[in-house]
């Protein structure tokens, strides 16, 4: 039995490794898991309703999806339906398509009311294929009297959406001038938004409703009181027209609209976006989910809450033209962007493909290659037959010349010569070196590409690890800025002392340091990715992977380091690993070329004083012109003078033949130029078994970093799950007043570094993985499926006790 990692880390317990206490774990992506997924994966798709922007919808959802699974996803025409804006219409429609699984592998419904559909359907109702709803609300908003998650039908994933209507209130309130939030709220899903509406009368500051949109938006019917704000659900029921300028009125009124989720501030017209690429994230959770139910035959039992950060996106043009100014506080909490500037979503797999493709190192490295080839070419040109073409101005003065500015006779002659070399040790042996020569260039190219691909996935780790840690210092701070709110208030009824506002203000200064030095983290992470991408510094990053609580998400190819549980496997594995490391590394393969080389170099030198140089030759002459003087020449002027203007033809000669050379002495310089690749063969010798040792340590230390760091994460989720109940214990004690704010604020700090562990050990984990495929030479199989597939066999293989 397997155990997952973060899932279920308290129904199965955990099993110690002999005598190293390792942890057991598992339930993540086997090969036998990854060989079930198609190749290619056919889907039908539902939707809440019609909508011109379904199809849009549609590429970006599946294109992500595609991305987390490796495989295509492709939709037919026949197999995408909408539904009527209910509940009932979208159940319709997804038991249409999930009872025909000759056609389809999965049926994805996009929207939230057929999210809701999904994880209500009957589970007497008969499902061949497994259903993905990424867009279920949390049920923190949902209606007392809707379906309970715990309760999810088999062969159902279901992801919640990260919408967190009271947090975002809150925030809009700490960072503008308002007075009044007025949610809009698509009418068809009033229908399960009851506690919704119950939660938000118990908001003090400010004051907040729900107004319902209706399909047809009469923008002047819209009617928000003064000094409001608009937090925006998408109205995807509404022409995209009619939505444009209800924004645009709002705008026209002073009124900044924020939306609750979206890809870009500028797409809506609106001031802001709370929560960036939110279809990308739930693609790549949704996936990851999907992955499960094909591996398990059935759903995991419940809704996977999906996190996706609460910064604001901020449009500067958009505010300059609501005319609206947010607080200084923003600058903690909101990011400030331009419309030019560009939002790119982006995983590990794209993030490695498109560094390989365009990493401006990577690309200088290639051109040198070019180099390499050359050098063949030229050393083969020596081999081949040699033609030359001359010509030859002879001056002759035989008999009667009277001065060298005057001469007698005069005359062009052109010559044709050929060679073609029979034997010569120093050219046949240049042409294996410089093909030995180009081979070491290539294999170093490799050993390049594969740091590449190192750098860019432990950029993206720590771009991740920082986006993390600013969402965790970001929390501190709301959680602060509400504990202090409420002393404030219960400091004026008398309920508490000044000392709990002077507490909670200190602490909440803290964490706004925190935040800030974790944001400047974030951006100098960010520019170093897109420095390795070749991309625009300043651009926004969007990983897909964000909010990641299992490593193997990322990187399934690990798991094995969670399910040995045999010391003595480890140890095969261990051992087996370096010799692989060694047979695959470019490094030592490169330097064997290299010894290759100088061992040819070596063995021409040492011939050069006995190997002779055999060529064959031949030459054709031809005088094509002559003139001037000549001893016959007649008296009479007239005469000489037309017989000395004429081209006389001249003589034609060739030769052919053998010619053979061999150098007797040259000063010592062979024997020098053989005591000189000697030094050098022994210098490169010498340096493969150095580099051979540094490879041999780079694997072992990356492997006992791998399942130590395995190891940790597990007393890590244990830390933060006892850190977590204490801080609400300790939130229950204080409302109650049996417990001082300090206490509160001590207890906060620790659950948070809990936290902080926890995201400590997930990346360090990916990045010591990382590193250990880096020392195998395997660092294809972060981007490459097939690579992938053939580490982890390789992984169970060894720990099974096989050889290679």
């Amino acid at each position: 039995m397997k155990w997952n990692l973060v899932r279920t880390p308290r129904l199965w317990g955990v099993a110690l490794i002999l005598a190293a206490g390792f942890f057991a774990a598992g339930e993540s992506l086997s090969a036998q898991a990854a060989e079930a997924l198609p190749e290619t994966i056919r889907a039908g798709v539902v939707f809440d309703g019609p909508w011109e922007e379904n199809d849009d919808l549609e590429r970006r959802f599946t294109k992500a999806f595609s991305a987390a699974l490796r495989r295509p996803v492709t939709v037919s025409p026949d197999h995408r339906i909408e539904g009527d804006w209910t509940v009932a219409g979208a159940a319709r429609a997804i038991t249409t398509l999930s009872q025909a699984p000759e056609d389809l592998d999965i049926v994805i419904v996009l929207g939230v009311l057929a999210g809701e559909a999904a994880i209500t359907l009957d589970n007497a109702s008969p499902r061949q294929v497994p259903v993905v709803a990424p867009f279920v609300l949390p049920q923190a908003v949902r209606g007392s009297g809707q379906a309970d998650y715990t309760a999810i039908p088999p062969g159902i994933v279901a992801v919640e959406l990260p919408l967190r209507v009271q947090e975002d209130v809150a925030r809009i309130a700490r960072l503008f001038p308002v007075e009044h939030v007025s949610i809009l709220v698509p009418a068809p899903y009033m229908v399960l938004l009851d506690d919704l509406s119950e939660t938000l009368q118990g908001l003090d500051h400010p004051s907040a409703e729900i107004v319902p949109i209706e399909t047809h938006i009469d923008p002047d019917q819209v009617l928000l009181p003064p000094g409001s704000a608009a937090y925006v659900l998408p109205l995807p029921h509404a022409p995209e027209e009619e939505a444009r300028a209800l924004m645009g009125t709002l705008h026209t009124r002073g009124i900044p609209t924020f939306a609750a989720l979206g890809r870009s501030p500028h797409e809506t017209a609106t001031v802001g976006v709370l929560r960036e690429y939110v279809q990308d994230i739930a693609a790549t959770r949704a996936a990851t989910e999907y992955r499960e139910v094909i591996n398990q035959g059935a759903s995991l039992g419940r809704v996977q809450s999906l996190r996706a950060r609460g910064m604001l996106l901020l449009d500067r043009e958009a505010l300059r033209q609501a005319g609206v100014s947010p607080r200084r506080e923003a600058l903690l909490q909101a990011r400030f962007v331009r419309k030019e500037e560009r939002f790119e979503g982006i995983n590990l797999q794209e993030a490695v493909e498109t560094a390989l493709t365009h990493n401006l190192d990577l690309a200088a490295r290639k051109a040198g290659l070019a180099a390499g080839d050359a050098g063949i070419a030229g050393a083969r040109s020596n081999l081949l037959p040699q033609v030359n073409a001359s010509t030859t101005f002879r001056i002759l003065d035989e008999d009667r010349a009277e001065s060298l500015f005057f001469p007698d006779q005069f005359s062009a002659v052109g010559a044709l010569s050929f060679q073609q070399v029979l034997w010569s040790e120093p050219a046949w042996a240049n042409l294996r070196i410089q093909e030995l020569i180009s081979s070491s260039q290539d294999f170093q190219y490799e050993r390049f590409r594969q740091d590449t691909a190192e750098a860019v996935s432990l950029a993206y780790f720590d771009l991740l690890r920082t986006q993390a840690l600013v969402e965790l210092h970001q929390n501190d701070v709301d959680q602060l800025q509400f504990h202090l709110d409420r002393a404030q208030t219960r400091r004026q009824v008398g309920a508490a002392g000044p000392d709990d506002v002077y507490r909670f203000r200190s602490e909440l200064a803290l964490a706004r340091r925190k935040l800030t030095d974790a944001l400047a983290l974030e951006q100098q992470a960010q520019m170093q990715l897109n420095r390795l991408l070749n991309q625009h510094q300043r651009m926004d990053l969007h990983p897909r992977e964000r909010g990641l609580e299992d490593p193997l998400e990322v990187l399934p190819t690990g798991s094995l380091f969670f399910e040995v549980t045999d010391l003595g496997a480890l140890q095969r594995l261990e051992e087996e690993l370096v010799r692989f490391a060694f047979d695959s590394s470019s490094e030592v393969q490169a330097l064997n070329q290299a010894i290759a080389a100088r061992t040819r170099e070596r063995q021409m030198r040492s011939r050069s004083f006995w190997s002779p140089t055999v060529a064959m030759v031949g030459q054709v002459e031809h005088e094509y012109w002559s003139g001037g003087k000549d001893p016959s020449t007649p008296s009479n002027p007239a005469a000489a003078a037309l017989i000395n203007s004429l081209d006389m033809p001249g003589d034609t000669s060739w030769s052919i033949g053998i010619q053979a050379s061999l150098p007797l002495y040259s000063g010592g310089q062979r024997r020098a130029s053989l005591a000189k690749t000697d030094a050098e063969l022994e210098e490169l010798v010498k340096e493969t078994e150095s580099v051979s040792r540094q490879i041999e340590q780079r694997l072992r230390s990356a492997f006992v970093r791998t399942i130590a760091v395995a190891e940790s994460m597990l007393h890590a989720r244990e830390a933060n799950e006892a850190a977590a109940e204490a801080l609400t214990l300790a939130t229950r004690a204080y409302d109650a007043g049996v417990a001082s704010a300090a206490e509160l604020v001590d207890t906060q700090n620790r659950a948070s570094a809990a936290g902080q562990l926890v995201q400590d050990a997930t990346y360090e984990y990916l990045r010591e993985f990382t590193r250990l495929l880096r020392a195998l030479g395997a660092t294809d199989a972060i981007h490459l499926p097939a690579r992938e597939a053939e580490i982890r066999t390789l992984f169970e293989t060894i720990s099974q006790g096989e050889t290679r």
